[in-house]
Protein backbone atom coordinates (compact mmCIF):
# COMPACT_ATOMS: atom_id res chain seq x y z
CA UNK A 1 0.00 0.00 0.00
CA UNK A 2 1.37 3.41 -0.86
CA UNK A 3 0.18 6.96 -0.91
CA UNK A 4 0.21 8.56 -4.32
CA UNK A 5 1.67 12.00 -4.52
CA UNK A 6 3.04 13.68 -7.57
CA UNK A 7 5.99 16.05 -7.59
CA UNK A 8 5.61 19.33 -5.70
CA UNK A 9 2.86 21.38 -7.25
CA UNK A 10 1.19 18.32 -8.81
CA UNK A 11 -1.97 16.95 -7.30
CA UNK A 12 -3.12 13.50 -8.44
CA UNK A 13 -6.81 13.21 -9.25
CA UNK A 14 -8.81 10.15 -10.21
CA UNK A 15 -9.52 9.90 -13.93
CA UNK A 16 -13.27 9.89 -13.29
CA UNK A 17 -13.07 13.33 -11.68
CA UNK A 18 -10.90 14.65 -14.51
CA UNK A 19 -13.43 13.44 -17.10
CA UNK A 20 -16.32 14.94 -15.12
CA UNK A 21 -14.49 18.28 -14.92
CA UNK A 22 -13.78 18.37 -18.65
CA UNK A 23 -16.79 16.51 -20.04
CA UNK A 24 -14.40 14.42 -22.12
CA UNK A 25 -10.66 14.45 -22.71
CA UNK A 26 -8.91 15.86 -25.74
CA UNK A 27 -7.68 13.00 -27.89
CA UNK A 28 -4.03 13.94 -27.26
CA UNK A 29 -4.55 13.76 -23.48
CA UNK A 30 -6.54 10.52 -23.74
CA UNK A 31 -3.77 9.02 -25.90
CA UNK A 32 -1.08 9.82 -23.33
CA UNK A 33 -3.13 8.58 -20.38
CA UNK A 34 -4.21 5.45 -22.25
CA UNK A 35 -0.61 4.63 -23.25
CA UNK A 36 0.52 4.91 -19.61
CA UNK A 37 -2.47 2.86 -18.48
CA UNK A 38 -1.66 0.10 -20.97
CA UNK A 39 1.91 -0.06 -19.64
CA UNK A 40 0.62 -0.40 -16.07
CA UNK A 41 -1.83 -3.16 -17.02
CA UNK A 42 0.84 -4.95 -19.07
CA UNK A 43 3.18 -4.86 -16.08
CA UNK A 44 0.51 -6.63 -14.00
CA UNK A 45 -0.19 -9.18 -16.74
CA UNK A 46 3.54 -9.86 -17.18
CA UNK A 47 3.70 -11.10 -13.57
CA UNK A 48 0.52 -13.18 -13.88
CA UNK A 49 -1.99 -10.75 -12.36
CA UNK A 50 -5.38 -9.93 -13.87
CA UNK A 51 -6.71 -6.68 -12.39
CA UNK A 52 -10.46 -7.25 -12.98
CA UNK A 53 -11.52 -3.77 -11.84
CA UNK A 54 -10.03 -1.19 -14.18
CA UNK A 55 -12.19 1.93 -14.22
CA UNK A 56 -11.60 5.70 -14.14
CA UNK A 57 -12.31 5.79 -10.39
CA UNK A 58 -9.30 3.51 -9.75
CA UNK A 59 -6.88 5.38 -12.01
CA UNK A 60 -4.95 8.31 -10.55
CA UNK A 61 -3.54 10.81 -13.05
CA UNK A 62 -1.39 13.91 -12.76
CA UNK A 63 0.66 16.22 -14.96
CA UNK A 64 4.29 16.60 -13.91
CA UNK A 65 5.98 19.98 -14.45
CA UNK A 66 7.77 18.61 -17.53
CA UNK A 67 4.38 17.97 -19.19
CA UNK A 68 2.53 14.89 -20.28
CA UNK A 69 0.59 12.63 -17.95
CA UNK A 70 1.50 10.12 -15.26
CA UNK A 71 -0.81 7.28 -14.23
CA UNK A 72 -1.12 5.00 -11.21
CA UNK A 73 -3.56 2.15 -10.68
CA UNK A 74 -5.23 2.06 -7.25
CA UNK A 75 -7.77 0.00 -5.34
CA UNK A 76 -6.74 -3.41 -6.66
CA UNK A 77 -9.09 -5.41 -4.43
CA UNK A 78 -10.35 -7.52 -7.36
CA UNK A 79 -6.89 -8.41 -8.71
CA UNK A 80 -6.17 -12.12 -8.92
CA UNK A 81 -3.31 -14.39 -9.86
CA UNK A 82 -3.80 -16.13 -13.18
CA UNK A 83 -3.00 -19.84 -13.40
CA UNK A 84 -0.50 -19.89 -16.26
CA UNK A 85 -0.99 -23.65 -16.72
CA UNK A 86 -4.50 -22.99 -18.06
CA UNK A 87 -4.98 -22.20 -21.75
CA UNK A 88 -4.50 -18.43 -22.30
CA UNK A 89 -4.42 -17.98 -18.52
CA UNK A 90 -8.19 -18.52 -18.39
CA UNK A 91 -8.44 -19.60 -14.76
CA UNK A 92 -10.65 -16.89 -13.24
CA UNK A 93 -14.27 -17.33 -12.26
CA UNK A 94 -17.01 -15.19 -10.83
CA UNK A 95 -18.57 -11.80 -11.38
CA UNK A 96 -15.99 -9.32 -10.16
CA UNK A 97 -15.64 -5.57 -10.64
CA UNK A 98 -18.03 -2.79 -11.58
CA UNK A 99 -20.66 -4.07 -14.07
CA UNK A 100 -20.17 -1.22 -16.59
CA UNK A 101 -16.51 -2.25 -17.03
CA UNK A 102 -16.96 -6.06 -16.98
CA UNK A 103 -16.25 -7.99 -20.17
CA UNK A 104 -18.89 -10.28 -21.72
CA UNK A 105 -17.04 -13.38 -20.49
CA UNK A 106 -17.25 -12.01 -16.95
CA UNK A 107 -20.92 -10.95 -17.01
CA UNK A 108 -21.89 -14.53 -17.88
CA UNK A 109 -21.30 -15.32 -14.21
CA UNK A 110 -24.36 -13.19 -13.36
CA UNK A 111 -26.46 -16.04 -14.76
CA UNK A 112 -24.21 -18.91 -13.57
CA UNK A 113 -26.79 -20.28 -11.15
CA UNK A 114 -29.36 -20.49 -13.99
CA UNK A 115 -27.07 -22.29 -16.43
CA UNK A 116 -26.86 -26.05 -16.93
CA UNK A 117 -23.07 -25.78 -16.82
CA UNK A 118 -20.95 -23.05 -15.30
CA UNK A 119 -19.59 -20.42 -17.69
CA UNK A 120 -16.05 -20.99 -18.92
CA UNK A 121 -13.23 -19.45 -16.93
CA UNK A 122 -11.81 -16.16 -18.18
CA UNK A 123 -8.41 -14.54 -18.06
CA UNK A 124 -6.51 -11.28 -18.38
CA UNK A 125 -8.18 -10.41 -21.69
CA UNK A 126 -11.12 -9.21 -19.60
CA UNK A 127 -8.84 -6.31 -18.61
CA UNK A 128 -8.47 -5.40 -22.29
CA UNK A 129 -12.25 -4.94 -22.48
CA UNK A 130 -12.13 -2.65 -19.44
CA UNK A 131 -9.38 -0.62 -21.15
CA UNK A 132 -11.73 -0.20 -24.12
CA UNK A 133 -14.56 1.05 -21.92
CA UNK A 134 -12.15 3.45 -20.18
CA UNK A 135 -10.89 4.78 -23.52
CA UNK A 136 -14.47 5.24 -24.77
CA UNK A 137 -15.36 7.18 -21.62
CA UNK A 138 -12.19 9.31 -21.89
CA UNK A 139 -12.91 10.24 -25.51
CA UNK A 140 -16.67 10.77 -25.32
CA UNK A 141 -17.46 11.28 -21.66
CA UNK A 142 -20.05 8.49 -21.79
CA UNK A 143 -20.39 4.71 -22.01
CA UNK A 144 -21.04 2.90 -25.30
CA UNK A 145 -24.32 1.64 -23.82
CA UNK A 146 -27.18 2.84 -21.65
CA UNK A 147 -26.24 2.62 -17.96
CA UNK A 148 -29.47 3.90 -16.42
CA UNK A 149 -31.19 0.53 -16.75
CA UNK A 150 -31.66 -2.42 -14.41
CA UNK A 151 -28.45 -4.35 -13.78
CA UNK A 152 -29.60 -7.48 -15.63
CA UNK A 153 -30.49 -5.45 -18.73
CA UNK A 154 -27.12 -3.69 -18.58
CA UNK A 155 -25.32 -7.04 -18.35
CA UNK A 156 -27.34 -8.43 -21.28
CA UNK A 157 -26.33 -5.43 -23.37
CA UNK A 158 -22.67 -5.92 -22.44
CA UNK A 159 -22.93 -9.63 -23.21
CA UNK A 160 -24.09 -8.92 -26.78
CA UNK A 161 -21.26 -6.39 -27.29
CA UNK A 162 -23.20 -4.69 -30.06
CA UNK A 163 -22.59 -1.03 -29.45
CA UNK A 164 -23.29 1.98 -31.61
CA UNK A 165 -20.88 4.88 -31.74
CA UNK A 166 -23.62 7.45 -32.29
CA UNK A 167 -22.61 9.87 -29.55
CA UNK A 168 -21.86 13.31 -31.01
CA UNK A 169 -18.48 13.19 -29.25
CA UNK A 170 -17.24 10.68 -31.83
CA UNK A 171 -17.38 13.36 -34.54
CA UNK A 172 -14.38 15.01 -32.86
CA UNK A 173 -12.38 11.79 -32.54
CA UNK A 174 -10.05 10.31 -35.15
CA UNK A 175 -10.92 7.19 -37.09
CA UNK A 176 -7.86 5.48 -35.53
CA UNK A 177 -9.22 6.08 -32.02
CA UNK A 178 -12.65 4.75 -32.99
CA UNK A 179 -11.02 1.70 -34.57
CA UNK A 180 -8.98 1.02 -31.41
CA UNK A 181 -12.06 1.23 -29.17
CA UNK A 182 -13.90 -1.13 -31.54
CA UNK A 183 -11.03 -3.65 -31.36
CA UNK A 184 -10.86 -3.47 -27.57
CA UNK A 185 -14.62 -4.05 -27.28
CA UNK A 186 -14.73 -7.26 -29.32
CA UNK A 187 -17.07 -9.78 -27.71
CA UNK A 188 -14.65 -12.70 -28.19
CA UNK A 189 -11.60 -12.14 -25.97
CA UNK A 190 -9.40 -13.85 -28.58
CA UNK A 191 -10.28 -11.10 -31.06
CA UNK A 192 -9.10 -8.30 -28.75
CA UNK A 193 -5.56 -6.97 -29.14
CA UNK A 194 -2.83 -8.31 -26.89
CA UNK A 195 -0.68 -6.00 -24.81
CA UNK A 196 2.78 -6.32 -26.30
Amino acid sequence: VCEISGPPGCCPVDLHTLIEQRGRLAEADARQIYARLVLAVKAAHDVGIALRSIKPETIQVWQPPAGGWEVALCDLFCAATVDETEEDGNSLRGLCGTPEFCAPEVVLFFWADRMAQPPPAYGPMADIWALGICLHVMLCGCFPFQTSVEEEELLRTINTAQFQFNDPGWRRVSHDALDLVSQLLERDPNDRPYLE
